[in-house]
């Protein structure tokens, strides 16, 4: 594996602390290290106002989610919007609404990487470290979510070939829940290597999120029955740690990746699924979730 895939965000270069265009909300924060998406919603007739919807935006680790906290409340469209600290919490206009978003992406990074009192621009090593380490402790207790029609879709076409194929999984950073799965019919394969058709990919990676506002969130691929275990990082991209490594640093706003390992029954034998989840700071260290379960809480079984 050499090439890589491309984050949906980062296919027009955002400078860091603003917006990918004057039109879109899409925010880089001033370190360069985080990404947030938001959706500037124009309310009132007479007088317009705009709240401003979360799309995505790096996830909270082992922080508090309390609404207050976090300054979001929930948003009448799905999800959460962004507390304004006022009555109606709205913009006066879509610029005031782009600077406030900004402002509360900040502050959220901020929060994420530490606390209030850790300066925006500036993280420590040993802040990093603590963020690190949380996200590690949190993944070694993560479920890992997979909807039923994505893991229906893995079942079939990676579940049923021969080994050493793959796809990639969408979702949202949120939670790092899966909620689609795309095959790759593309790919080139040999008994014991997969290089992914990264040029289709990365199409579907765009697509999905203008479409959709799914991410990538991991990746699955098969291996013969008995290589269980992740390869390892063998240089220029190759092997499976290796990749990963090389992900991580071409987007930061992914905290870990997915990376489940599947046994085809192509072999005639059972199919198997080993769900391995790498932390960003040390990927070598990925941790296997105690289970698999659907959108309903629903454990799966392949």
């Amino acid at each position: 594996m050499c090439d890589l895939f491309c984050d949906h965000l980062n296919s027009v270069k955002i400078p860091v602390g603003s917006w990918k265009s004057p039109e879109q909300g899409e925010y880089r924060t001033r370190d360069g290290r985080a990404y947030f998406t938001f959706n500037f919603v124009k309310t009132g007739f007479l007088f317009a106002r705009y709240e401003i919807d979360i799309v995505s935006q790096p996830s909270y680790g082992n922080r508090s989610q309390d609404l207050f906290i976090t300054r979001r409340l929930h948003s009448d469209r799905g999800g959460y919007k962004v507390d304004l600290d006022d009555e109606e919490s709205q913009a006066s206009s879509l610029d005031n609404a782009k600077k406030r978003a900004g402002e509360w992406a900040e502050y959220t990074w901020n929060y994420i990487c530490g606390g209030e009192d850790c300066p925006v621009t500036v993280i420590t090593e040993a802040t990093r470290n603590q963020i690190n380490s949380g996200i590690s402790e949190v993944i070694k207790h993560q479920e890992m979510q997979i909807f039923q029609k994505a893991f229906d879709e893995m079942c079939n076409t990676v579940g049923k070939k021969p080994a050493e194929t793959g796809g990639i999984l969408l979702g949202t950073r949120r939670d790092y829940s899966v909620q689609k799965f795309i095959f790759d019919p593309h790919g080139s394969r040999t008994a014991g290597g997969y290089d992914p058709d990264v040029n289709y990919l990365n199409k579907v990676i765009k697509k999905e999120w203008e479409t959709n506002q799914l991410e990538l969130v991991g990746f699955l691929h098969s291996h013969p029955r008995g290589v269980s275990r992740l390869s390892g990082d063998w240089g220029n991209n190759i092997g499976d740690l290796g990749y990963i490594k090389a992900i991580f640093g071409a987007i930061p706003a992914l905290d870990r990746f997915l990376v489940p390992i599947m046994y085809s029954s192509y072999d005639g034998g059972e199919r198997v699924i080993f769900p391995y989840i790498a932390p960003r700071n040390n990927p070598q260290n990925y941790q296997k979730a105690p289970r698999i379960i659907n959108e309903h809480g629903q454990e799966l079984h392949v």
